[in-house]
């Protein structure tokens, strides 16, 4: 379920907002329910009656998970048979996984609250403000993170585990890291070239960790790593305008 809350210049506008959803259950605008007839769009769901100053929009819909790194990336690790989801969201992917804005000059406030396994970590652009067990899974709801363009918004879970450390990134570019936080995941199954960093979060291939005996792995991992590192400046901090 998504929930926007949106300013509109003028009433009545033509607008629509992005999804790619399998199936739509309900859509809810300024608490009038729309039927499907009212929302067909080609390009997600049409919002009309659309107030002058501020709209809130509810959305309950089924999205897909994919298997090329687009969206909502699920891969079944054939070494546990455990479950490993991750998002890719550049540049436009993040209408696959909710209903949204779905372009880098409207940037938003987003707060997720994913309801997870209990042996699963989660992790997303903010850090979790509270993780409670409820019927046998885990709830995870999250700080609101600063405004953000879709495309560098960003969820993994999966069985993960966890190594924590602290250290101050040197200032490379004139300007001090300027996130709270760098998440480094290795993710079994990501697509060759689809690395794409979201913000404060970097997904890798797992067969880029380095393992003893294997040469110039190490070297490999590192110029991708601070490829990606660097993109918290050039492309999180200071982002496109399309």
């Amino acid at each position: 379920m998504t929930r926007i809350r949106f300013d509109c210049a003028t009433a009545d506008a033509e607008l629509f907002v992005d999804l790619m959803a399998s199936t739509v259950h309900e859509v809810v605008l300024n608490g009038r329910p729309l039927t499907a007839e009212q929302v067909r769009h080609d390009d997600g769901l049409a919002l009309p009656g659309v107030v002058h100053g501020p709209n809130v929009l509810s959305v309950i819909a089924d999205c897909a998970y994919t298997d090329t790194g687009e969206g909502m990336h699920r891969f079944v690790d054939a070494a546990d048979q455990q479950t490993y989801l991750y998002t890719q969201f550049e540049v436009a992917d993040a209408r696959r996984v909710f209903a949204c804005f779905d372009q880098p000059d409207l940037k938003a406030r987003f707060r997720f609250t994913v309801t997870a396994p209990v042996a699963w970590t989660v992790v997303s652009n903010t850090a979790p403000l509270t993780v409670d067990e409820r019927d046998g899974s885990t709830v995870w709801r999250f700080a609101e993170t600063p405004p953000l363009s879709t495309y560098v918004v960003s969820l993994a879970a999966g069985p993960y585990h966890a190594v924590h450390a602290t250290h101050r990134i040197d200032d490379r570019f004139g300007h001090p890291y300027p996130f709270d936080r760098y998440d480094q995941l290795f993710v079994p199954g990501i697509q060759r070239g689809r690395h794409g960093e979201g913000r404060g979060r970097d997904p890798q291939r797992e067969v880029r960790l380095p393992r003893q005996g294997v040469r110039g792995r190490a070297a490999e991992a590192g110029t991708t790593i601070l490829h990606e590192l660097s993109h918290m400046w050039f492309g999180d901090l200071v982002t496109m305008a399309w």
